[in-house]
């Protein structure tokens, strides 16, 4: 529900990680990397992400733990945080 139905990417969709997020910016009109945002639940989803020059938010739903998953802009324990998350992420970007 965050974003229309054609856009985003997903892991499925590139064998590497680091190209979804001009997939996902490209189906997004040109969307800009600095304002892109990945939500992922692994180190590797944080680094492909920071690789892209885009932002992530870690969810600790899956096997890794939080000081995992640190070098994520925002670190949240379930989706249900991630509406504050991102207007977070928002309000960084424009201070």
């Amino acid at each position: 529900s965050y974003f229309p139905p054609g856009q985003g990417a997903f892991g499925c969709e590139r064998e590497q990680r680091t190209e979804l997020f001009s997939l996902a910016r490209e189906r997004a009109g040109g969307w800009p990397s600095e304002r892109t945002v990945a939500v992922g639940d692994t180190p590797i989803d944080i680094s492909s992400a920071h690789d892209a020059g885009c932002r992530c938010i870690a969810v600790t739903t899956g096997q890794y733990a939080r000081h995992q998953l640190a070098s994520a802009d925002i670190v949240i324990t379930d989706l249900t945080q991630l509406e504050d998350a991102l207007t977070a992420l928002d309000t960084k970007a424009r201070a």
